[in-house]
């Protein structure tokens, strides 16, 4: 099974790039996100099978770490940048002030979900697991799938039009030094 992240067309919302995107445009920066966690959730979901017909051979627990290490790593990151960064800013504006409470509500739903899921995906990178409860994989790709189409359709293409041109310089800077890139 291939388990690498799938390149090709962008699912970003109309006029914003894919995953190559720069920390310049920090709106197109945060589609790609989606994208790149839209790849694990693929992964996550083709784990169920995987384990079903081999265990948690090497492919699995291998899959297993790379959605632990985004979902550690890259995903608070990715709601540090609207939660302490972008949010702000468009409170600041009174832009999407019906909005911002829900997608903040969302994220606390995804992390609450995460926790649930990720001592069954720690079992199976340790190999000591050969199975994850398909609940627990379809209630957090339910949730971030959901979550990442609203703001696709919604935050990003709002943003987009709210924010000035030194916004997004900051902005890009700000989620830049958030991963350590200078």
């Amino acid at each position: 099974m291939h388990w690498q992240c799938r390149r090709g067309m962008s699912k970003a919302f109309p006029g914003f790039a894919a995953p190559s995107a720069g920390f310049d445009e920090p709106f197109d920066m945060l589609s790609a996100c989606h994208e790149r966690i839209e790849a694990q959730l693929d992964i996550l979901n083709r784990l169920l099978p995987h384990l079903a017909s081999h265990g948690a051979d090497e492919e699995a627990r291998a899959a297993a770490k790379r959605v632990l290490r985004y979902f550690d790593e890259a995903g608070p990151k990715h709601h540090a940048d609207e939660e302490n960064d972008l949010f702000p800013l468009l409170e600041s504006q009174g832009a999407l002030a019906n909005l911002l409470p829900v997608l903040r509500s969302e994220h606390r739903a995804m992390e609450a979900a995460y926790a649930a899921l990720r001592p069954a995906l720690e079992a199976v990178a340790r190999g000591t697991r050969d199975e994850v409860p398909a609940t627990l994989i379809a209630d957090f790709c339910s949730l971030y799938r959901a979550h990442m189409a609203k703001e696709n359709t919604e935050l990003l293409p709002a943003a987009a039009g709210i924010v000035t041109d030194e916004d997004r310089r900051r902005l890009g800077r700000i989620m830049a030094a958030r991963r350590s890139i200078p």
